[in-house]
């Protein structure tokens, strides 16, 4: 038997799905709201629940990774966000959350205190369950506690915190304005061992045996009291009953990937989005990370609050931000916490990195260094050293001066990233492989440029190398005729966590050496799609543009962006309706259209580049702008704004899906500087001089050039600086955002 939704919406005590975007199989489109912001709440109370390492009782539960980091995650947010005293949020760890422990913490923590108009969050991080009661299909789900042993006979007692109890709990509080955050999974997990680098949360099969007595005789007690009819505010559950919620390794630490992307999106929201609006961006955070393997849901009451800031989470600053401020020393040394950058935006950040520091007093769209305000000097921060999410900073200028400006819970938006000119690609050794495989493969690796093999868990690798029996852990192993393979001899890559990379297997065996000479070509796609992943810049660019990529065959918008964090926006910049996730279907055969516009009144310059996941890459131009053969094309330029572009005349280029392929990442690049270094690059690409998307030859050239390109673009915004072998790029200057399309048959 399965766990269905319904059902399990009913032993919370949900009466009905608000917005389980994903049982629509597409985030929703078209959700608009007229909104105020409520009044700020009295308290802001938080309980919270994590388990890397459970007691000896649940010995079925081997060690996670990530939980007590998603804790720190939402601590940290909640309070450098948010406004949460750190006195009013309680954690709960490992072996000290025990079952009653929760149940105990929630009802005096929790119950107790909250008053009609305070904020309550409850998250809850660890394994998931389901109980198989006395009949058949009656499936009950919980959560494993640390004293929660796997019932396997009837006559074992189940000592899981049910969700049935959690429900009488949330329905016991005195507020509305309740969140619920749950980062694990009550599905069952695959039998099989997880991908590398990856951990489920959720047992591996479904207990059985009766309730322990003190939880029947809790849940009675709680009968007792006047209960909300249904469980109050909102119910963010990690995954849906058939999937495993999933733990990636990312930089050195392990997440939660649910709680990592809400909590990436919740530093970057502002304050009058609709609930829509954040939860499509947050599950296209999730979607970059795990590819559509995890499906969360939100349920709860949405029709009378439908954005977060009239849920009680009003940010501290009117704006998104990368992080916050969280102490300022007299010596003038800054601690920093950046719990709103991205995966890939973290891994660019190091020493020199710059960050302007928002002071609180500027709202809307004008920025802290907005020309509209020439005398005013931003204060700006520059990165020293960087721990995981921590850093420690100084003032650019200004100091001793200007330290009394700062404070924690100030928050801080990207100004400057330094990128390696030549990238290096990390590959991890699937431990599977023995002693002699991992000597023949660590020499084939050294023989290469700009790639290097390490033991997995020493340092973040960007792909996994090894066995194709090893990498294909969650599925049959197959020959590429699709019958069964027995073979341990041959190889391939995968990313952490994902499936292995079309065209790396071989179709038979091989020697190490072989493996990884043969995987040579791809190694260099692969840096290019690296330093490509490290431009993008989609929450900290300033550059005044908007997206759109559109399916003209149904007239439908697939996605829709514009920089927020843009100076002097125009009135034109939003969007009347549209899909704000940067993921979508992508249908073959049906004619696309990407449009940018320019809202500024500087011209700007554009590119398209995409990928598949076979490696290869293709660059997005209009056939218009083609010159000679063999000669670099003309710019593609975005006049500044006016209304008649605005309404008739936005830059597009149109194209057919028609080549075989299950995705594509698009890669909208916009820069104040042309490219005329990327275009010579491209020259081989002009071939067929009528074709919108033409393959590239040298993606790794063309990447570097582009690179190259875009410096130069920032040279005359920096001071002057010998860059070596980094260079300085100036968030003003250039955008990179990222679509992913799933491509529909």
């Amino acid at each position: 038997m399965t766990l269905k939704r319904r059902d399990f919406l009913k032993s919370i005590g949900l009466a009905t799905a608000a917005l389980g975007l994903w049982d629509t199989g597409w985030p929703l489109l078209g959700d608009r709201y007229g909104q105020a912001l409520a009044q700020p709440a009295r308290r802001k109370l938080a309980l919270l629940v994590g388990l890397d390492r459970y007691g000896s009782a649940a010995r079925d539960c081997p060690p996670l990774r990530g939980c007590l980091m998603d804790l720190e995650l939402q601590r940290q947010t909640l309070i450098y966000r948010y406004g949460f005293q750190p006195e009013d949020i309680v954690t709960l760890t490992d072996q000290a959350a025990t079952r009653s422990a929760i149940e105990t913490t929630f009802l005096e923590h929790l119950v107790q205190q909250a008053r009609p108009d305070d904020v309550v969050v409850f998250h809850f991080s660890g394994y998931g369950s389901q109980i198989q009661g006395a009949e058949p299909d009656d499936l009950q789900p919980s959560l494993v506690a640390a004293d929660s042993a796997l019932p396997r006979s009837p006559r074992d007692q189940v000592n899981d915190l049910p969700l049935a109890t959690l429900g009488l709990l949330l329905r016991a509080l005195d507020c509305d304005r309740v969140i619920t955050v749950l980062d694990t999974s009550h599905a069952i997990a695959p039998q099989t061992t997880p991908p590398v680098a990856v951990g489920w949360r959720c047992r591996r099969a479904a207990g059985q045996g009766d309730w322990n007595p003190d939880i029947v005789a809790v849940q009675d007690a709680l009968r007792q009291r006047a209960l909300r009819p249904q469980v109050p505010g909102l119910y963010l559950q990690g995954s849906d009953p058939h999937t495993p919620a999933l733990e990636l390794d990312l930089e050195s630490f392990a997440v939660g990937a649910f709680t990592a992307s809400l909590t990436q999106q919740l530093w970057q929201e502002l304050p009058n989005n609709p609930l829509t609006v954040t939860w499509q961006r947050a599950l296209s955070r999730l979607i970059n990370v795990t590819g559509i393997s995890q499906h969360p849901t939100l349920d709860g009451e949405t029709s009378n609050r439908p954005s977060l800031g009239s849920w009680g989470l009003v940010p501290m600053s009117s704006q998104g931000v990368d992080g916050s401020i969280t102490r300022v020393d007299s010596n003038g040394e800054v601690r920093l916490w950046f719990g709103g950058m991205s995966p890939t935006a973290l891994k660019t950040l190091g020493y020199n990195s710059q960050f302007t520091v928002v002071t609180g007093e500027e709202t809307g769209s004008v920025q802290p260094d907005s020309p509209s305000d020439p005398d005013r000097s931003p204060l700006s921060l520059k990165v020293q050293w960087r721990d995981r999410l921590t850093a420690a900073a100084y003032l650019t200028q200004g100091y001793p001066e200007n330290l009394a400006q700062l404070a924690p819970g100030q928050g801080i938006q990207e100004k400057v990233r330094w990128l390696p000119r030549s990238p290096q690609l990390t590959i991890g050794l699937e431990p599977q492989l023995d002693r002699i495989e991992r000597i023949d493969a660590t020499s084939a690796f050294a023989a290469m440029g700009q790639v290097e093999a390490i033991t997995m868990g020493d340092r973040a690798v960007d792909y996994v190398f090894g066995r194709l029996q090893a990498l294909q852990s969650q599925s049959l192993n197959t020959n590429p005729d699709g019958s069964l393979s027995v073979s341990i001899h041959r190889y391939g890559l995968c990313a952490p966590g994902q499936e292995v990379l079309p065209g790396t297997i071989s179709s038979a065996d091989e020697a190490v050496k072989t493996a990884v000479q043969r995987l040579g070509s791809r190694f260099r796609s692969l840096l290019a799609l690296k330093l490509l992943r490290s431009l993008i810049n989609t929450d900290s660019t300033r550059v005044p543009l908007k997206l759109e990529f559109k399916d003209l065959t149904l007239d439908l918008p697939l996605a829709r962006y514009v920089a927020e964090r843009a100076v002097g926006l125009s009135p034109w910049y939003s969007w009347r309706n549209g899909s704000s996730a940067l993921h979508f279907p992508l249908p073959q055969s049906h004619t696309l259209r990407y449009q940018c516009q320019n809202l500024g009144n500087q011209p700007l310059y554009g590119l398209l580049i995409a990928t598949r996941p076979d490696g290869s890459f293709a660059l997005g131009y209009p056939p218009s702008l083609n010159t000679a053969a063999q000669q670099p094309a003309k710019s593609w330029v975005f006049p500044p704004f006016s209304a008649t572009i605005a309404i008739d005349y936005p830059s597009s280029l149109d194209w057919v899906v028609t080549t075989p392929t299950t995705a594509m990442e698009l890669f909208c690049v916009v820069s104040t500087a042309p490219f005329p270094r990327t275009l010579q690059a491209l020259v081989p690409s002009w071939e067929d001089t009528f074709k919108p998307l033409r393959p590239v030859a040298n993606p790794l050239g063309a990447i570097e050039s582009l690179l190259e390109d875009l410096y130069q673009g920032s040279r005359g915004v920096l001071p002057p600086a010998d860059a070596g072998d980094t260079v300085p790029l100036e968030v003003s200057q250039w955008a990179v955002v990222r679509l992913t399309g799933q491509v529909q048959g």
